[in-house]
């Protein structure tokens, strides 16, 4: 019979119908052996338990098929047929050479489930990961797979057999159920951290090729024992808890912790940042970067400015800007604005908030923080909400215009700082529509602007608020300003 024909005729069958062929004669066996027969296999799917290993294969074009190997008294038994004196595992890893040979090109989808308690895993899956390890070994070139899925309950499992997958390949990898710090785990059901540290390609094609891990928010909040990094993903909110100990560091995640002796906090927390970061390739709705328990100034620069210096160091290094539509953060001064701000993508950036570390602090304080020495920059030119929280700004709102909406601290108000934003807001084209000035320390010539004001006076609330409703004539534009002495709150809308 012609070779093509023959390869037609047993191209119909799955894995369990080649197996029967080879026992047919040798010269069958080696035309099979030889010929490399594809079975069109979509996807592999293997299971251990305790008693049993089971084989799942779907195919392009007929039934999925399922092998089992199951161990008895004297032996196994393979799909209900008894084998006297023969191990199931061993029986399994007999066939899994043949099964591997006769794989397409690149299978879509391997999957590993093992389904041991952590007694069991102790006694079963060193046996298993050592056969699994010679089968991979044997074969000439590396396995093709776009799709890989294992659970494991140790970091070795997972490197027992993704070395031998080819990376070029490879386009999903999912390491599920793991119960060992590798790195930042599971985001998105993707260990890359780990992965990296498999070899040189696998490095190759986690930095280069690995999809977005496509994290919305990310809050980094920093004290002197510990560091936090929660983040989202999708409908998941995870957190990463960094906490100093005797011994090392000890890592929370979620409800797991694990303790890495002789590892200092704070570098496995900006090792570890780096990698989420040169990863999250698509934009972040909100970066938070906020410090806890700082008591005072020099606090904040002994502790949380020499990590502010190494993170801006992660985002120098990054081969793109990062992306952020809201960046939020802690400062005492501008140029600790100065380290982040810069390193950011400024297209996508809408919204700026700069905030005092000390809530206490910040009400005796008496310094000026100057914007100024920010408004160069193309983040500061391009965002349209900025807030300024608890820190006192100058009068001087020139920098503020091209905002649409502004919250802000300035130290002294005056009835020349309200006719300045009447003027711009209501004769001069601007952005800006929403101006609040909150927790002012000093209102000039407050009752002689109240006086000005009470032609325009529309109502006077409980505690003293008042309302004006200003609309010059030939002009379209009306703007409303509310006073709320009690808050020392003023806001300026147009309408």
């Amino acid at each position: 019979m012609p070779d093509k024909v023959m390869r037609r005729i047993i191209g119909f069958g799955g894995f369990q119908d080649l197996f029967k062929f080879r026992k047919v004669c040798q010269d069958l066996r080696t035309f099979i052996d030889e010929t490399c027969l594809n079975v069109n296999c979509t996807s592999l799917s293997f299971t251990f338990l305790p008693n049993k290993i089971s084989l799942v294969a779907n195919f392009l074009d007929r039934e999925d098929e399922e092998i089992t190997y199951r161990n008895q008294e004297n032996g196994c038994q393979i799909q209900n047929k008894p084998f006297q004196k023969l191990d199931f595992i061993d029986a399994f890893f007999k066939d899994l050479p043949l099964i591997m040979k006769y794989l397409p090109p690149c299978l879509p989808r391997l999957s590993f489930k093992f389904q041991y308690t952590n007694d069991e895993s102790d006694k079963y899956i060193p046996e298993v990961q050592k056969n699994l390890n010679s089968v991979l070994r044997s074969r000439k070139t590396m396995l093709p797979v776009r799709k890989f899925i294992m659970n494991a309950f140790k970091e070795d499992q997972v490197l027992t057999i993704l070395p031998h997958l080819d990376p070029m390949f490879l386009e999903e990898i999912w390491i599920l159920d793991s119960e060992f710090w590798l790195g930042v785990d599971k985001i998105l059901e993707i260990n890359e951290l780990t992965l990296r540290k498999v070899c040189h390609d696998f490095r190759n094609f986690i930095d280069d090729k690995l999809p977005d891990i496509g994290l919305t928010s990310v809050v980094i909040m920093i004290t002197p024992r510990n560091i936090s990094i929660y983040y989202d993903a999708g409908q998941q909110s995870n957190r990463l808890l960094y906490l100093k100990h005797d011994e090392g560091c000890l890592v929370k995640h979620n409800d797991m912790e694990y303790l890495l002796e002789n590892e200092e906090f704070v570098d496995l927390f900006l090792k570890e940042l780096a990698q989420f970061l040169n990863h999250q390739k698509s934009t972040l709705d909100s970066l938070r970067i906020i410090c806890g328990k700082i008591k005072n100034e020099e606090e904040y620069q002994n502790v949380f400015f020499p990590i502010l210096q190494k993170i801006q160091g992660i985002l120098e290094s990054k081969k793109n800007q990062l992306k952020v539509r809201c960046i939020n953060f802690n400062a005492f001064k501008p140029a600790h604005v100065l380290t982040i701000l810069p390193f950011i993508d400024p297209i996508p950036l809408k919204g700026i908030i700069i905030s005092h570390p000390n809530f206490d602090i910040s009400r005796e304080s008496e310094n000026i923080f100057d914007v100024k020495e920010l408004s160069h920059l193309d983040q500061w030119k391009s965002a349209k909400v900025l807030k300024i929280l608890y820190l006192n700004l100058s009068p001087d709102i020139r920098d503020f215009l091209h905002f649409n909406r502004v919250l802000v601290k300035i130290h002294t108000v005056s009835k020349e700082l309200f006719e300045f934003l009447k003027e711009k807001m209501l004769c001069e084209p601007t952005m800006l529509t929403v101006f609040e000035i909150t927790g002012y320390k000093r209102f000039d010539e407050e009752q002689e602007y109240l006086s000005a004001m009470e032609q325009y006076k529309t109502d006077e609330a409980d505690g003293g608020v008042r309302k004006w409703k200003i609309q010059l004539p030939h002009h379209k534009k009306r703007l409303e300003v509310v006073y709320v002495p009690k808050r020392r709150h003023i806001v300026f809308s147009q309408s």
